[in-house]
């Protein structure tokens, strides 16, 4: 194949799957059904941007700090919160329905971005497999990338503001 006609399918693999995760995000009509999310978006609505870089990085003070605002049991990471919170002030969304929205689309982006990652290390996977005179398809990078797109659950993660779909990302990117 061609490096015309490789863009344009995984564009149309890449879009196939953006339909899919961005088709319904208010799927649950504002009733905050899951308990992990919703327990993320109140705890992001609470938070507040700190006053500086010093602050940010003193857990004492730090009002990023989910324990500061009394959330003791907080077993998720902050990345994806300070993430959402970040963007939230900047679009200065504040209620508790446009936050729970604004970040099932940055989880959605976040399992978006699994589908070039899985193509590149198939990609690379080839590379090293034809080194080893062993044989594996051209059109295997597509497929994988296909399957995933197309895969149940990572679908239905993207559809919720957890901590999942950025795990995912992380731990594919570590594998390329």
């Amino acid at each position: 194949m061609n490096r015309v006609k490789n863009s344009f399918l995984l564009i149309v693999i890449f879009l196939l799957a953006a339909v899919f995760r961005f088709l319904g995000l208010n799927w649950d009509q504002g009733h905050f059904l899951h308990p992990d999310e919703r327990f993320l978006n109140m705890t992001i609505q609470e938070l507040a941007l700190p006053k500086n870089l010093g602050e940010y990085f003193d857990p004492q003070l730090s009002t990023f700090n989910p324990r500061n605002i009394g959330r003791d049991f907080f077993v998720y990471g902050n990345f994806p919160i300070s993430l959402s919170k970040l963007i939230n002030v900047i679009l200065k969304i504040e209620s508790l329905a446009e936050i729970t929205i604004s970040g099932r689309v940055l989880s959605a982006l976040a399992d978006l971005m699994i589908i070039p990652l899985i193509y590149l290390t198939v990609l690379l996977l080839e590379k090293n497999i034809k080194d080893k005179r062993l044989t594996i398809s051209t059109h295997s990078k597509f497929w994988a990338s296909l399957i995933y797109a197309l895969m149940v659950l990572p679908i239905q993660q993207a559809h919720f503001f957890t901590t999942d779909t950025f795990l995912n990302l992380f731990v594919f990117t570590s594998f390329y």
